[in-house]
């Protein structure tokens, strides 16, 4: 094999092991968005027309805060000994909400 045609066989090589070994030892950085958050908080907007309570009825949460001047926006909480990243895929589906994201 000539010595040009082993050299870049050998850099290529050396790419995609790089490339594939790299890549996997380094987290995405969703997964680090995903992991830099409150742990029992909830950011909701409710849908127009409706308040917290039956929401909070449902789900056992409580208001912590609310965005000034977005009387539907709330900061919530979770009930005790539940995480967020438990309880907000079912609170992002639910009709009364227009979204439910994490802290």
């Amino acid at each position: 094999m000539p010595m040009n045609q082993l050299v870049r066989t050998g850099l290529t090589a050396a790419f995609l092991a790089v490339s594939v070994f790299g890549a996997a030892s380094t987290p995405p950085a969703r997964a680090l968005a995903l992991a830099e958050h409150e742990p029992y908080e909830i950011v909701v907007r409710l849908a127009p027309g409706l308040d917290a309570l039956g929401l909070h009825q449902t789900y056992g949460t409580t208001t912590l805060a609310q965005l000034p001047g977005h009387p539907d926006v709330l900061l919530v909480q979770t009930p005790a000994g539940i995480l967020a990243e438990q309880l907000v895929q079912t609170m992002a589906a639910d009709a009364r909400l227009l979204y439910a994201e994490l802290n």
